[in-house]
């Protein structure tokens, strides 16, 4: 007689990464940030690393709208180049506390269940400048750990600051 499958042991969910990440932005101010911040799908002209973006889904500023997110290719196993994507639908935007949050619904890096929220927030009172924020929460990502995924965003927001000072400054 064959035997019985034996129970599987139940796995338990794995843990949730959240995060969050700052910026400091010497001059520019908090509605100054949001002008920029708030053209969802012109990430591209922001983030460092995102070579495009485009809306494919909605309309760009309203919830719901989905916007795809190419960057350039990066070496794959195998000698191979990959180009990483990923699609995100705006969730909720808030133009007066001058944040919005997204999802990834889709993407070839391997997120899950990431949800993010980018806020430009006022600098001290009666001073200039503000400070950026991108909190996130997300399931563990393969291939990555949190401090990597933490480090990346970190990297990520510090190019986005640099680029809304230059185009603050020049404009």
């Amino acid at each position: 007689l064959p035997h019985p499958p034996q129970p599987q042991p139940q796995m338990e969910p794995a843990e949730r990464w959240e995060g969050v990440v700052h910026a400091k932005l010497p001059i520019a101010t908090a509605d100054q940030a949001w002008s920029l911040l708030e053209d969802f799908c012109g990430i591209h002209k922001l983030l460092p690393g995102i070579e495009t973006c485009s809306r494919v889904e909605g309309e760009d500023g309203l919830p719901g709208c989905t916007r795809h997110c190419a960057g350039a290719p990066i070496p794959s196993g195998g000698g191979h180049l990959v180009v990483p994507w990923a699609k995100e639908k705006l969730l909720s935007a808030d133009p007066a506390g001058r944040s919005y949050s997204y999802e990834v619904t889709e993407s070839n890096m391997g997120f899950r269940g990431y949800v993010a929220t980018i806020t430009a927030r006022p600098g001290p009172a009666g001073g200039g400048g503000c400070t950026l924020e991108w909190a996130f929460a997300a399931d563990p990502v393969e291939g990555w750990t949190e401090d990597g995924l933490v480090s990346y965003l970190q990297t990520g927001l510090q190019g986005m600051a640099e680029r809304i000072e230059e185009a603050v400054n020049s404009g």
